[in-house]
């Protein structure tokens, strides 16, 4: 039975007894708040009346500006759950009070004071309480949380409220009316010990809980922070004037029907009328909360469902004009208490999700405190000048037009719901994709301290400041500083060659080389030795590229030049090349092909540059086929090399968008391109593209599952559990990024890394972002992958999940499959797990097939298989291993092991193993660092610490030093040696690697000199 239940209300494992104590919670509070509200109803339009209401809408909010003050002033002292216990306390006082003034002799308390007093006093805990019980649980659950089971925290209310209302029924002609304050302070003081146990057992998600620690907010700076979130916020703007709207609605709607329910009742027939209403009521709100609110969201999503209170009070307003007797009245309630308290309230809680994270809850406590009660006093206000003066049917007049205002409103709001949900993500965002020039923004203060450490005696310290003075246009310094360093030595170190070099690629004119830079020095005639060679081979690179003349002879040299010219010497012949090429230079395409494969960073970009100039399409399929080794600013160039070449290239996208053996890198540049391109095009093609790289995800998750159960006799199946993972994130990453270009969401970069966040609400607002940017269909086979539930879940919420995970289990098929459909790193890695089992035929025959269309067996797979048939035959396994078995040595590494397998294949390939003497030193502390040791076999003893398998030492190199701390004397160890270039080559790259940087420096507190 608990099982049912559990499934039918979509309760976790594990969270039940969470979610029955704040659903109890929510009982307790409502069933006092409904009892005391009918009676304070009771007791006022008794010996009252309701033409007599606008005074409570006016005087309930001034009491509220009071109380928000010293609420904000309370919660700074004694915390958010401090104030809710003393909330409670307060309201057992109340009640207490209330029932000893109605015992009070006629005549000591003043007029209808004490009916007022009670009206107002129900009126305002009515508005306080649901704030501080909302804002309470929203710090113990997320988004998707909330979306879950909010609806039945609502239920509780509902169900309090009704428990409430029958015990009005079955005491008011027990015990009287004013006894039922008695009831309610009871109710209040239960609940206290019961608080007490629900903060003790969980704990609140809120990290910066104003309750736990931290410095408390008070309420000038609420107001400020307030102010700074509505400047930011479209959203908030929308959100306020619809929340003010409908509660002006509100007031008007109670005063319409109140005016209707006085008529010819005594005070306990009007008390029981008021509970049988707020039973009926709030069974209609149970039954709502419980079953349908959760599929309401589900199908129509929070956007839509902010519609409805709207059109539910047109309807009954227009019902109020055709007929103002008791079954309008009873419609009207039903509207304010029923339908706003079951869907509107339940929703603005969800809406309220969208607010920036940090001023939510005081941007919350100011709307909900102070200017929904104004909203109140202005109806109320309304009301005091004209209830005397016009007719019911001009008020009811004055309803309808404010709701068709107030859906008006929600249009706009439901247009700037997911706007604000992008930005909300947007918080604290890092984005490593910007040029190395346009992050430098040097302030007068910067630049005095940069030229200190450019006259440093320290080298390396006075170069980088030059590199950075030459960036921020301060060159004549920068170039002081580099002669000072070179000076009249016969030779100069190779830092300074370094910076000359780049000095050169950041020059203005293109065509500047070290050569231009020098000759900016004048009285610099005794340049050491080693600066003067390095002026002769730019002049014989020059020479090599020819004179610039135009001649098709010129650009045949320079074309022979630069396939012969080191890698690093290109970027200039490339810049001598620019001008020659054009449209029919096709010749030009392999080598221009060659340098962009082969070269990196300047070199790169100016490659990709003089391909845009030939414009040939035939380019594109090799260059999207190495997307994944290009930096954010490389992919830009060759997605804007695309859009030169304009709508010829478009074949080539179409075949390359809907074929899988591209990578995602490749096929992201491509559909981006696409997009700008023939965006038409691309959309025809989106839902065969999505549906596609949903099923490749699917596919990966059953492998996934597949390698975590199977046979433990074959080999490196977690590796492959892990690898599958990863395909599987990038598969998502690339879904989202569609569906960005389609027009279906935005910034799907921020949102994938908000998926991939350690913070639930993150995680949970992300996740809320692409619900409501996509299709339901496609939502719905997304979220499974994307949600955080574990594997087994994932895989039984997807169809014939069990019975294909199963099939895919025996004799290991899922590694065949990846052998015949996997991306390069996938086939080897299937491959290589194949090689020891029963199945190495059958992974033979797919190889075969994948040859006989064009696919081909990659580098890895060719390299794996030569050195597994060379142990064979040798029957040893002294050979280095392979590139596979590296990524897994890798991924075995505390620090490498936070990065996807495809950002560790690239250092991988540029690890090399080597074997060290016992006793023997493999660096020395003061020696320059460059590169990173990590210990496959035997120790190392970095200064006084041993290393062992796994760990890895030169950890300097990650955060950015110069030189090594310590010394590293080996152990009989058998290392992996990554080349400090090759770490910071792939942290441009990839920028989970680049992140993982940035910490690793921050935490070791070295930074670079």
């Amino acid at each position: 039975m608990v099982g049912i239940l559990r499934r039918m209300f979509n309760i976790h494992p594990g969270e039940g007894a969470k979610v029955l104590a704040f659903t109890f919670l929510t009982v307790l509070l409502n069933a006092g708040l409904g009892l005391g509200m009918s009676a304070a109803d009771s007791l006022f339009l008794s010996h009252v009346g309701a033409a007599h209401l606008p005074v409570v809408y006016l005087g309930a909010p001034l009491v509220l500006l009071a109380y928000i003050p010293v609420s904000v002033w309370l919660m700074g002292c004694i915390g958010k759950t401090g104030l809710f216990r003393f909330t409670l306390i307060i309201m057992a006082v109340g009640g207490v009070a209330v029932w000893g003034g109605a015992a009070l002799p006629e005549g000591i308390l003043p007029g209808q004071s004490l009916y007022y007093a009670a009206k107002i006093y129900t009126g305002v805990w009515y508005v306080a309480l649901y704030s501080l019980l909302w804002s309470f649980i929203d710090s113990y659950f997320d988004i998707l949380d909330a979306k879950r089971l909010f609806s039945l925290f609502a239920a509780g209310t509902s169900l309090g409220m009704m428990l409430g209302g029958a015990m009005v029924v079955g005491l008011v002609d027990l015990i009287g009316v004013e006894q039922l304050f008695l009831v309610w302070a009871a109710i209040s003081l239960a609940t206290v010990p019961f608080l007490a146990m629900v903060t003790r057992r969980w704990k609140s998600l809120e990290s910066d809980a104003h309750d736990e620690e931290g410095p408390r907010i008070g309420f000038i700076d609420q107001w400020r922070i307030v102010v700074s979130t509505a400047r930011q916020s479209k959203f908030l703007w929308v959100f306020g004037t619809v929340l003010v709207t409908t509660l002006v609605i509100n007031t008007l709607c109670e005063f319409q029907y109140m005016r209707i329910f006085e008529e010819g009742r005594t005070e306990a027939e009007i008390a029981g009328l008021f509970g049988r209403l707020y039973f009926g009521v709030n069974a209609f709100n149970l039954m709502m909360n419980l079953f349908l609110f959760n599929r309401l969201i589900a199908t129509f999503g929070v956007r839509n469902t902010a519609l409805i209170q709207p059109v539910v009070y047109i309807a009954s307003f227009s019902f109020f004009f055709i007929s103002s007797g008791f079954g309008a009245a009873v419609a009207g309630f039903v509207a304010f208490h029923g339908v706003m308290a079951s869907i509107e309230y339940n929703n603005q809680n969800l809406l309220f999700n969208a607010l920036p994270e940090r001023g939510k809850a005081e941007v919350r406590a100011i709307v909900e405190g102070i200017i929904e009660p104004m909203a109140v006093a202005l109806a109320g206000l309304f009301l005091v000048i004209v209830s005397s003066r016009i007719s019911a049917d001009a008020i009811t007049v004055s309803g309808l037009l404010l709701a068709l205002f107030a859906f008006c409103a929600a249009l706009a709001l439901r247009a700037e719901y997911v706007t604000a949900m992008v930005a909300k993500l947007k918080d604290a965002w890092l984005s490593f994709s910007s040029e190395a020039d346009q992050v430098v923004a040097l302030s007068s203060s910067d630049v005095k301290l940069l030229r200190d450490a450019a006259a440093s005696a320290d080298l390396n310290r006075a170069l980088t400041a030059a590199q950075l003075l030459w960036r921020s246009g301060d060159r004549d310094t920068a170039l002081d500083a580099l002669a000072d360093a070179i000076g009249n030595d016969a030779t100069a170190p190779p830092e300074v060659m370094e910076t000359l070099r780049i000095l050169a690629r950041t020059a203005e004119e293109q065509n500047h080389a070290a050569l231009r830079i020098l000759e900016q020095w004048p009285n610099r005639s005794g340049i050491g030795g080693a600066v003067r060679e390095e002026l002769e081979r730019w002049q014989n690179v020059e020479q090599a590229a020819g004179g610039g003349s135009g001649q098709r002879n010129d650009l045949s040299k320079g074309l022979t030049a630069l396939t012969s010219t080191p890698v690093e010497e290109r970027e200039y012949l490339l810049n001598k090349l620019m001008p020659l090429l054009d449209g029919d230079s096709v010749e030009a395409v392999p080598p221009l092909l060659e340098t962009v494969m082969d070269g990196d960073g300047a070199v790169r970009m100016r490659a990709l540059a003089a391909l845009a100039r030939v414009g040939d399409p035939d380019c594109i399929p090799p260059l999207l086929s190495v997307g994944a080794q290009f930096s954010p600013a490389e992919r830009r160039q060759v997605e804007d090399l695309l859009t030169t070449i304009g709508l010829r290239s478009v074949p080539n996208l179409v075949s390359l968008l809907t074929e899988s053996d591209c990578c995602h890198a490749g096929r992201s540049i491509g559909a981006r391109a696409l997009s700008t391109l023939a965006f038409p095009q691309l959309e025809a093609l989106s839902d065969r593209i999505l549906s596609g790289e949903i099923d490749r995800a699917y596919r990966y998750l059953f492998s996934e599952a597949s390698a975590s159960k199977g046979d433990a006799s074959i080999e490196n199946l977690p590796f492959l559990a892990r690898l599958y993972r990863d395909l599987r994130q990038e598969s998502v990453d690339y879904v989202l990024e569609m569906l960005s270009l389609t027009g279906r969401m935005t910034d799907h970069e921020m949102i994938a890394a908000s998926l991939r966040s350690s913070n639930a609400k993150e995680r949970a607002n992300a996740i809320e972002t692409i619900e409501q940017g996509c299709e339901r269909a496609v939502f719905k086979k997304l979220l499974p992958l994307i949600d955080g539930r574990t594997l087994e879940r994932a895989v039984s919420s997807a169809g014939g999940g069990r019975g294909q995970l199963e099939s895919d289990q025996e004799d290991a098929r899922f590694l065949v499959e990846s052998v015949r459909r996997g991306g390069e790193l996938e086939c080897a890695a299937a491959f290589h797990s194949l090689w020891g089992t029963g199945q190495r035929g059958a992974g033979l025959n797919e190889i075969t097939t994948r040859n006989q269309h064009g696919s081909g067996a990659s580098p890895l797979l060719a390299e794996m298989i030569s050195t597994a048939l060379k142990r064979e035959v040798s029957q040893s396994s002294s050979e280095l291993p392979n590139t596979i078995e590296k990524v897994q040595i890798l991924a075995g590494s505390a620090f490498f092991s936070q990065f996807r397998m495809t950002e560790i294949l690239d250092l991988a390939l540029q690890a090399e193993v080597g074997c060290s003497v016992d006793g023997s030193t493999i660096y020395e502390a003061g020696d320059s660092c460059n590169a990173v040791y990590v210990v496959m076999s035997g120790a190392i003893e970095d200064g006084e610490q041993t290393v062992i398998q796994g760990g890895l030492v030169g950890g300097e190199c990650l955060a950015g030093a110069a030189h090594y701390v310590e010394t590293a004397v080996s152990r009989g160890a058998r290392v992996m040696v990554i080349p400090q270039s090759a770490i910071w080559r792939a942290s441009c790259i990839h920028p989970n690697i680049a992140l993982a940087l940035l910490a690793h420096q921050v935490e070791v507190d070295l930074y670079v000199a």
